[in-house]
Parts: C-alpha cells; structure tokens; sequence
C-alpha cells in the first residue's frame, strides 16, 4: 500500500517528533495530529543521548532558537553516584574516546588498574574523554584552539531540556503542514481484516487515514488496547515500577546547574537529578515490590531535602515492550511501543529512532510499504530494546551493595541464566548461553585482547564494567607477565615498559594541560546566559 496520509493520535514528545520529522522529510504526506484536551503534562525535565543531534540537525534546529524556549541546558556526561558502593561515583560521558597513543584500546586502562589497584574507577572516563575536566568542572570550552583531542561540542553533547515546552515549540516552528486537532479519541474502529479503519473523536468524528502512529504514552490505545499486540514485560530483571517527580528551585544555579544527569542509588532504587535553565528536575524511580507508594515519598524528600513544599506526581511505569511496534496499519512510536527505566536517558532514543526508521520506510520505495517493511522495522527496534534491557540491568547487578533488600535481590539473588543475550554476554567473557561454554568463551574473549568496542562492548558498557571495578583480563595479564613473555606483540619486556610509560605520560600531560584550560572556560550556566538566554 502506498502512504499518502498519516493520522497521529497523541501528542507530547513522541507525537511531535513524529509530525515534525514527516513536515520536512515526507511534505507529500497528509498528517494529521490529535491531542487529548485531558492529558496533562508533567515537564520535570527530559535528558538525552547523542543520538538526539542528529535527529535535531536533520530538521534543521539550531541550539539558539529552540533552546531558549525549552528550559534547556547541556549535557556532557551520565553520573553513577553510590551504584557500585556508597561514596563512589563514576561517569558515562559522551563523545569519541582519545586512543592518540593508545595501541590497545581501552585494555591500556584495565591493565593500568592491574597494576595500580588503588586507581580511582572515575579515572577511566578521565582517561579516555578528554573534556572530562570541563564536565568535573561544569565548564563550557568550544575548544576553537583544538586543545582538546577528538572533541566537538555541537557533535559531543547532548541537552536536557523540558519535554513539553520543547513539543510546543515544534508544534510552533515546525509542524506548519500538520493538521492540529485537539480532541478526545472515542473509540478506535477496526475493519474486517482487524486494520483499523478510523478513529472517532468526540467532536470531529471519524478521521480515517493510510497509516495510524500511535504516541499515547503507556496506555498505547491504539496497538494494544486496539490491536491487541501481547506485551512482553522485563520486570524479570527491570523491577523498577513506580516514579515520583517534581521540580526543584536553584539556589545558586552558577554551581547547581551541572555538565551532567546525575542517578544517585538509595535504599529501593535511584534519584535523577536533571538540571535545566530555570529549576532541577528531580525523580525517585523506586520498586514497589520493596516499598509502597507513600514510603517512597518520604524517602525521596529525605534525600532531596525537601517536604511539602514541592509538587510532587507519581507515575506508574511497566519496563518492556510489545511484540511488534508496527502492527498492519499502527505504528507505535516511544511509550505505547515500549519503555526502560530512564537510568541512561533512553526513553527519547526509541521515540527518534522510531520515527526515523518510518521516514526511511516512506523516503525508500515512493511510500510503498509491505509486510517486509514493517518486519524489517520490528528486528530493528526489538534488537535495539533487548540490548538496551541488558545494558540497564548491568547497572544494578554489576554492584556489590547489599544494604537493602532491593540491593541483596539484585546482587544477590537475581540469577542471569537464560537472560544473557549473547551480544552483551560473550564479550564480558561471561558465556554465550545453549551455544557455548563459559570457559570456552572466556578464552575466545581472552584471545581476543582489544577494546571493548573491538570487543563487542559499547562505550557505555565499558564506562560501566570500570565503574563497577570489574576487570576481565586480570587473569591474562598476571599469567603473561609471570611468564616474563611479551604482552602484545613487542619483542621483549622492556617494550611493554616503555609503551606503558609513554601511555602513562601522555594521559597526565594531556589531563593537567585540559584542567588549566577549564579552569579560565566559564561555567555553564554563564556560557548559556550569554550565548543562549540573551
């Protein structure tokens, strides 16, 4: 069938991405967006990956004209605070890793902390990013002298920002071809073959199109309460169900307002702290299989260190998703198609992404799309979920706390099993489940001997095994150096010795000559009161 209208039932985030992207990508396409009169807007604040410039770029915003009217701020970095044990912090920062003199990858690193055991986990991401000492520092440096190696900031950073304000101003500024219809859906009529054939408002009738996106948040009322797609939970490993928000006033925003998210882990789960141009958004995302409703209130306020005063709103949250997010003529984009705990700000990821994968879709054959289309669409976004399942629950087992019985459940009970993917699996050295043994794969891994991302790993994973002070070449490394033979390729000892040296040297010239310059950059909240909020 070939597309040549679209109807989006909700707004927020998801909706207007989707129309925003479709106006400039698609404009032969007729799209119509509806939005609940009744569906209210929470706006504590919204953090993002670097996936989010991109999509931007592509419909052409610029960082002065839309972040003024969006609260926004930058972001450089994700902080884990108290995850490994309480009193320890470590980053995921965003960016290209500096590899300058680095032969072997981030394993330089891990064979650094071999050696040096006392090395602080927060001095993998100072190793590797360069502009750690800016985001340590809360300092903005366009770096126009290329002092920094491999960092940009339009291209490094990402934002945080309030979500609704930034839907509004899309509306606004991008989504002049969109039809806006504000209204209550009534009813989503299905035909014959069980596709649905329109949906009813409660004062502009039935509106009917080639291709319905569905961006109505958890309820998802048109792909499951319509089309009925079985929803596959992860509350198997992601236990995290309940959320208060709310938002916090500066008190001093030249040092408040932070290069990062920071997640803070307490007693049932953890605290994000998102720091925007006027407040902070603040949220506990807590279990409620460890403690009710009312508890975790009082625990939030106790570490936020506020009571009453705030407005406070819980949200019920489901970590999972459906089987298929696009389904016959539905497509569901971000929260109806599926959601994982905000931990690493991915909840924007898969509305973007969804969206993009529609427009490459409508852009590849005239509009034309099949049942392979829609297939090839759905192994994408599954992979990309399931992976990112795994990613988030590495945060939560990879520790050692075991102070609450929320922790204990994680690091002590919950068994992986049958819940290793082999993507994530295999290159921690930690076996390909029904395809090979762990010793076997261990040493696959262990021949191996490369980077992380050579390895398989992401940036992030690798960010988060140093966090939580994992290393998995420590039994390589002592055999080989007990054996005095060389380590990589050198033709003897000595070569290891002075290429760890010059690694060494390097990583502390280029740390203290960054830190000088960070220390004459401004904050951040002075860069955007001048180049942005004037």
């Amino acid at each position: 069938m070939q597309i040549n209208s679209i109807v989006i039932v909700g707004g927020g985030t998801s909706g207007w991405f989707t129309a925003s992207a479709l106006n400039k990508h698609c404009p032969e396409v007729r799209v119509t967006l509806i939005e609940s009169p009744a569906v209210r807007t929470i706006g504590v604040g919204e953090s993002t990956l670097l996936s989010i410039n991109k999509f931007f770029r592509s419909l052409g915003m610029k960082d002065k004209d839309w972040m003024p009217h969006c609260d926004a701020t930058y972001k450089g970095s994700i902080k884990f605070t108290d995850f490994y044990k309480k009193g320890e912090v470590f980053h995921y920062p965003f960016g290209f890793l500096d590899f300058t003199v680095s032969e072997y990858g981030t394993d330089d690193w891990f064979l650094k902390k071999w050696i040096y055991p006392d090395t602080p986990q927060s001095d993998f991401a100072d190793t590797y990013w360069p502009a750690m000492p800016l985001i340590n520092k809360n300092r903005v440096n366009l770096n126009k002298e290329n002092i920094i190696p491999n960092f940009n900031i339009d291209r490094d950073w990402a934002y945080q920002f309030d979500a609704g304000k930034l839907g509004h101003w899309m509306r606004k500024n991008l989504c002049s071809k969109t039809t806006y219809i504000r209204d209550h859906v009534t009813d989503i009529k299905l035909d014959e073959r069980g596709w649905i054939s329109s949906v009813a408002t409660k004062e502009h009738g039935d509106l009917t199109a080639d291709l319905y996106v569905d961006c109505t948040g958890f309820r998802s009322l048109l792909l499951e309460q319509a089309l009925k797609v079985p929803y596959i939970s992860y509350s198997d490993m992601l236990i995290n169900n309940g959320t208060w928000a709310t938002k916090i006033p500066y008190e001093n925003p030249n040092i408040e307002m932070d290069l990062t998210t920071n997640g803070t882990a307490i007693n049932n789960g953890w605290v994000w702290n998102i720091p925007l141009w006027s407040r902070i958004g603040s949220g506990y995302v807590y279990s409620k299989d460890f403690i009710n409703k009312d508890d975790a209130l009082i625990e939030f306020q106790k570490h936020i260190g506020h009571g009453d005063e705030l407005d406070y709103h819980h949200i019920d949250i489901r970590n999972g998703r459906h089987k298929q997010c696009w389904h016959k003529n539905c497509l569901a984009v971000g929260l109806s198609y599926g959601f994982i705990e905000p931990l690493e700000s991915t909840g924007l990821v898969f509305a973007h992404e969804g969206v993009d994968k529609l427009v490459i879709a409508l852009q590849s054959r005239d509009r034309h799309i099949t049942q392979l289309d829609r297939d090839c669409v759905n192994r994408e976004m599954q992979i990309h979920i399931d992976s990112i399942k795994h990613f988030i629950g590495y945060h939560f087992f990879g520790s050692v706390r075991d102070d609450t019985e929320y922790w204990r459940w994680y690091t002590q009970e919950l068994e992986m099993g049958e819940h290793w993917n082999d993507t994530f699996a295999a290159p921690l050295g930690l076996g390909s489940v029904g395809k090979h043994r762990k010793d076997q794969t261990m040493e696959l891994s262990r021949s191996r001997f490369h980077s992380f991302t050579s390895n398989g790993f992401s940036d992030g994973t690798a960010c988060i095994t140093a966090g939580h002070h994992i290393n998995f070449y420590t039994d390589y490394i002592r055999d080989k150096i007990a054996q005095q033979t060389p380590l990589w390729t050198g033709s003897s000892r000595d070569y290891f010795k002075g290429y760890m040296k010059k690694v060494f040297d390097y990583w502390d010239q280029r740390k203290k000559r960054i830190n000088e310059l960070a220390d004459k950059s401004p904050t951040l909240y002075e860069y955007l009161k001048e180049n942005i909020y004037t």
